[in-house]
């Protein structure tokens, strides 16, 4: 009887010790082991600092990853892409620390984004990371953006019929254009158009432009959706009066 009281006595002790040294952890400690980890590539640190049933959320793009199969994936995914975090301001509230940092990934690197900037909101119980919720800054979310939107940058990203207003700009795989009013097949004006060096360029067939006057152009834009034409060079003022608009997309 006194050995098995020992014994439960011993095991009580010995539970007590650890579910102690667990919640003596400070959440900051655990978010800057975190930190290490991750610009240490440190997997195995990284695995064990989340709790079996946590939660990441990223607010950006709507995605979440759960427990620990998911969260384990995406550890190992950007510890493969060569992850680093820079901490800036580092707020702490009763479990939950909050860290504005710059960080660095191979994908975000090769777009020549890199650094972004996110705001990280952890919620730590018992030691481990128990949410993980990641936002961008507006400026980085606005680059990043910017930078998976596929630029206008062949005749082909640009054949077919664009709509502003009351007119109609079409593309063909040929090279032409034509500007017609949208309650007519009669084209207004007629050219053709290059890309070169990245500019859109311009010339008319028939219309008030000469021949000789060729229009340079940047343009912004995505393919299939809309773009804007900026002017570089244009010696025909009637030809800018016509094309410096907001063009969208209608059919090719």
């Amino acid at each position: 009887m006194k050995q098995r009281f020992l014994i439960l006595a011993v095991m009580v002790v010995t539970i007590v010790g650890c579910t102690s040294s667990q919640s003596d952890v400070q959440p900051e400690e655990v978010v800057n082991s975190a930190i290490e980890a991750w610009n240490a590539g440190d997997v195995a640190t990284l695995k064990d600092l989340f709790a079996d049933d946590a939660i990441v959320y990223f607010p950006d793009w709507g995605d979440t990853e759960s427990g620990a199969e998911e969260i384990g994936a995406w550890i190992d995914s950007l510890v493969a892409e060569d992850f680093v975090i820079e901490p800036e301001i580092t707020e702490v509230e009763g479990s939950t620390v909050t860290v504005v940092a710059k960080v660095w990934a191979n994908p975000t690197r090769e777009l020549g984004i890199a650094p972004l900037v996110t705001t990280d909101v952890y919620t730590i119980q018992d030691g481990k990371i128990a949410s993980q919720t990641s936002t961008l800054s507006e400026e980085s979310s606005a680059s990043l953006l910017a930078a998976m939107t596929p630029a206008i940058g062949t005749v082909e990203d640009l054949v077919g019929a664009w709509e502003a207003g009351h007119w109609v700009l079409e593309f063909t795989e040929r090279g032409g254009y034509r500007v017609r009013p949208t309650s007519s097949s009669v084209a207004m004006v007629a050219g053709e158009f290059w890309f070169e060096e990245g500019e859109l360029h311009l010339r008319d067939r028939t219309g008030g432009c000469s021949q000789n006057e060729v229009g340079r152009y940047e343009i912004q834009g995505a393919p299939g959706d809309s773009f804007t034409l900026i002017a570089i060079s244009e010696p025909c003022d009637t030809r800018g009066v016509v094309f410096i608009r907001q063009w969208t997309w209608v059919s090719n």
